[in-house]
């Protein structure tokens, strides 16, 4: 009997208490009853539960044997794929701009080929096979000056061709949309803007096409509402894995993007190993 045990961590990681710490959402780590679900050869998706340090499998896991080359395929969050290539992703609509949203959006992959070695552990823990973002980031940081100097968002709203559609993954074809289409992505933080600038983060798909992407802010100014937005968008796309930076200004009701970036959407220090 050839147990097999697990290590595994997200790219780019650090030792922080909650999957996304402090005001970052690159250090990004597994918590307490995290699940994952690992593919074995050609063998159904076995769940994986993050407990006390350990990965722990739903029912007993053995190595097939234990001088042959196996391949692992792994995901986060675990749902009951019946296939590798047809695993159901999170519903991005649950989002509400914050961090604790991402890790409910957040969907990883892994994959690794290896042997039993000296001793069953399967490891999901370097540069090539640890944890990777699929979708995309979309960082939007509103400066309080201007008209957003005393006023309060009220919605943010994002639309962009597939951004939002439910989508599986495929370890073979990547991400395959739906056919029924979701472009619209909208957040109601109701954030007064007094206290300083605000930052939101929203995960969308990846989007190859180079179709317009629009931005629509409504904000209120005592008892008067307001609303501005743009088709000048910085990104017509979205790659999987990368983090778009958005700073956003509104003046005489006009919104104006006065600055961006785009970097991979990962941290730059990692965690020990778990095992």
């Amino acid at each position: 009997e050839l147990s097999m045990h697990i290590v595994a961590q997200t790219e780019g990681t650090a030792p922080v208490k909650s999957r996304y710490g402090g005001d970052s959402p690159t250090l990004a780590t597994f918590q307490q009853k995290d699940s994952i679900g690992i593919f074995v050869d050609e063998e159904p998706v076995v769940r994986w539960e993050y407990n006390e340090e350990l990965w722990t499998p739903e029912e007993k896991a053995y190595w097939p044997d234990k001088d042959s080359l196996h391949t692992f395929k792994a995901f986060y969050p675990y749902s009951k794929a019946t296939s590798y290539t047809n695993i159901p992703m999170p519903n991005l609509k649950q989002q509400d701009g914050t961090m604790e949203s991402l890790s409910r959006c957040d969907f990883l992959i892994a994959t690794t080929q290896q042997k039993y070695g000296d001793n069953g552990v399967v490891n999901f823990n370097t540069d090539s096979t640890s944890f990777k973002h699929v979708s995309s980031l979309v960082q939007l940081k509103f400066m309080a000056i201007e008209d957003l100097a005393n006023a309060t968002l009220n919605k943010i709203t994002i639309v962009g061709n597939n951004i939002t559609t439910p989508t599986t993954y495929s370890f073979i074809d990547k991400v395959e949309a739906s056919s029924n289409q979701s472009d619209t992505l909208t957040i109601s933080p109701n954030k007064s803007m007094t206290q300083g600038d605000a930052t939101f983060y929203l995960i969308v798909n990846e989007k190859k096409d180079t179709s317009a992407v629009t931005l629509s802010i409504e904000y209120s100014i005592g008892n008067q509402t307001y609303l501005a937005e743009t088709t000048d968008f910085p990104y017509k796309t979205f790659t999987g894995g990368m983090q778009q930076n958005v700073q956003i200004t509104i003046r005489n009701k006009t919104l104006s993007i006065t600055g961006a970036g785009i970097k991979p959407w990962e941290g730059n220090e990692k965690f020990e190993d778990i095992i």
